[in-house]
């Protein structure tokens, strides 16, 4: 696995570790990044959808307060 890959890999781990940290439906969560049900459930089953925009990086930064560049580097549940 490459290191896009690896990123890509920690990117969707840590978008399912929010939504569950927060206490968040399914729903809620895809409400609060602004997509779909459908493509929530496709990151949270590990797949990267092939027209995810960049306003998700906004919209995570907007509601949980964590950096784009903190969403890829590292998994948020190892932090302190």
């Amino acid at each position: 696995m490459d290191s896009n890959d690896t990123q890509i890999q920690i990117f969707l781990h840590n978008l399912a570790w929010l939504r569950k940290k927060h206490n968040l439906s399914k729903a809620d969560m895809a409400k609060k990044l602004k997509i779909g049900l459908y493509t929530l459930n496709k990151i949270e089953s590990g797949l990267l959808p092939p027209r995810l925009g960049c306003r998700i990086l906004e919209a995570v930064y907007y509601n949980f307060s964590v950096l784009p560049s903190a969403l890829v580097e590292d998994y948020l549940d190892k932090s302190p």
